[in-house]
């Protein structure tokens, strides 16, 4: 019998690895969280100036593809379940949520922290879906 690559995986490692290259380019680490130990986060990222780590490090809820882009509209979004938004939302870092197109090549990122913060009703009553507005592009210019 065959063995076959697992099409999830094998996609979700895309978007890992944009955001990992990503980070590196940008001097900044990038520590993937092992799937096994996943609970709602698929990274850190710790942030540098000059070489210096500057203590400042966020999590990063990362999603790769179709599922999480709307092709008739162009919009991306994070969709996920209650239990995910009481985790994002009772976390001590702020989380960011990447959702990568590998058709388009384009990442595009939303902080997901301040939503909760400013939505608290969704965490009880959903919808569990949060969009990611256009202007929110992740790549080498925007990293900032």
């Amino acid at each position: 019998m065959p063995m076959h690559l697992n099409q999830t995986i094998a996609t979700s490692r895309l978007g890992i690895n944009y955001v990992c290259s990503l980070v590196s380019k940008q001097k900044c680490t990038f520590q993937e969280i092992d799937q096994h130990n996943d609970v709602g986060n698929d990274a850190y990222i710790e942030f540098f100036e000059g070489g210096i780590a500057t203590g400042c490090c966020i999590a990063a809820q990362i999603k790769t593809g179709d599922s999480y882009i709307s092709r008739s509209t162009g919009s991306y979004f994070i969709r996920a379940d209650r239990n995910h938004f009481e985790y994002w939302h009772s976390h001590i870092l702020p989380v960011v949520g990447i959702v990568y197109d590998p058709d388009a090549d384009l990442a595009r990122w939303v902080d997901i922290t301040a939503y909760l913060r400013d939505n608290p009703q969704i965490i009880e009553n959903g919808p569990y879906t949060i969009h990611i507005d256009d202007s929110n592009i992740l790549d080498s210019r925007t990293f900032h």
